[in-house]
């Protein structure tokens, strides 16, 4: 590529192939940043258990969870993982005894 006469020389790597289809590295920031706003949602989940809603201490934490959560939507209040609970039809316990692994 050439540069117009009298305008100053383009840098060949400005027009690389590709370069318009990368992220800028702010947006890989901001998503982990969410992820751990999702997470610290969980946390709040699971303190708001050993509270209860009724409390004032819980009030505070449903009122913060709702924020949090209009705005970084992740799971649901009472979701997969919330206060640690496992998925649905996970069994508890760990594996049977004699339960071969394949080593």
């Amino acid at each position: 590529m050439q540069s117009a006469p009298g305008a100053p020389p383009m840098d060949p790597s400005a027009a690389a192939p590709g370069a318009a289809t990368q992220a800028p590295p702010a947006l890989g920031l901001q998503a982990a940043a969410s992820q751990k706003i999702v997470e610290s949602r969980k946390a709040l989940e699971a303190a708001l258990v050993v509270f209860g809603s009724e409390s004032e201490e819980g009030k505070a934490l449903v009122a913060a969870i709702k924020a949090l959560g209009s705005i970084f939507p992740g799971e649901p209040m009472g979701g997969a993982g919330a206060a640690g609970a496992p998925p649905a039809g996970v069994p508890l316990g760990g594996p049977k005894p004699g339960a071969s692994f394949g080593m």
